[in-house]
């Protein structure tokens, strides 16, 4: 019985794991947000996509060429490394916002976005560089913020609320 307990004490922590990975679609956004970040003079072709798809007008038609405009004039930023710490507090975030049945920012000492109800991860990506109904511009501001170094995303599985994809990315 002892040496049991003593073996199952020595493999534990081999055999254990403690932290969450990232899945492929979480990667797959950090990636297209460097992407954005990188190649702004090639991204600000899928802002075009957007507008066809979502099939913008009006002053969101505006606000989202004005985006395509600046991203061609843009210089390339540094790509944003992936941090295991901010991942951990994102996913642990995600699961409160699921127990709770409610699509909200955190209290966590990141910036953050939000989005809720795009499937593609590109399409959500370019959704928050257009960032409609939001004056401030905030998701964009930290999609392309030269300041930052640092992102984690969480895509929050099944639902939250009414919908059904929710990703949440922070950054610092």
């Amino acid at each position: 019985m002892i040496r049991i307990l003593l073996l199952v004490v020595i493999l534990l922590p081999f055999g254990a794991k403690s932290a969450h990975e990232p899945t492929e679609r979480e990667l797959e956004m950090i990636e297209e947000i460097n992407f954005a970040r990188t190649k702004p003079h090639v991204y600000y072709k899928f802002i075009n996509d957007y507008i066809i798809e979502k099939r913008l007008n009006g002053d969101d038609y505006r606000v989202a060429k004005a985006l395509e405009s600046e991203m061609k004039r843009m210089r390339p930023l540094k790509a944003l490394a992936f941090s295991s710490e901010m991942y951990q507090n994102t996913y642990k975030y995600g699961d409160e916002m699921q127990e709770k049945g409610v699509v909200e920012h955190s209290d966590l000492p990141y910036a953050e976005n939000i989005s809720a109800g795009i499937s593609s991860v590109r399409m959500t990506v370019v959704g928050l560089l257009i960032d409609l109904g939001i004056p401030s511009r905030g998701h964009r501001k930290n999609l392309l913020n030269p300041g930052f170094s640092k992102v984690a995303c969480r895509e929050v599985p099944g639902k939250v609320g009414n919908f059904k994809y929710v990703f949440i990315q922070t950054f610092r």
